[in-house]
């Protein structure tokens, strides 16, 4: 069983896990007016690392399945395809947020 110290250690290496692929993913400023070519160069440069090594340090923890954290990290996990496509092509976006506004108004 962990102690308090060990507990309070992992739920900060999570939250900066968290915070890391977060930064890596949602760079949109950097971004906003760039070509699909410079999109995906920043992407590689900058994303994909945070997320490989983001994906290995999930692997390595040993998490209950059932916690909220283990649900978020079998999500990653089971998402990880659509996460490396998205790194290999400067047209797709991370999320639907465009399509939602763009239907809202009706």
């Amino acid at each position: 069983m962990r102690n308090d110290k060990q507990g309070r250690t992992s739920k900060l290496n999570s939250w900066n896990c968290f915070r890391l692929l977060q930064s890596a993913i949602c760079n949109r400023k950097e971004i906003a007016d760039k070509s699909y070519e410079e999109i995906l160069k920043v992407r590689q440069e900058k994303s994909k690392p945070i997320l490989d090594a983001s994906l290995c340090w999930a692997e390595k923890q040993s998490i209950a399945f059932k916690s909220k954290l283990g649900g978020a990290f079998t999500y990653l996990k089971n998402n990880e395809k659509y996460l490396r496509r998205y790194l290999e092509d400067g047209r797709l976006e991370i999320d639907n947020n465009r399509a939602e506004r763009s239907i809202k108004p009706l």
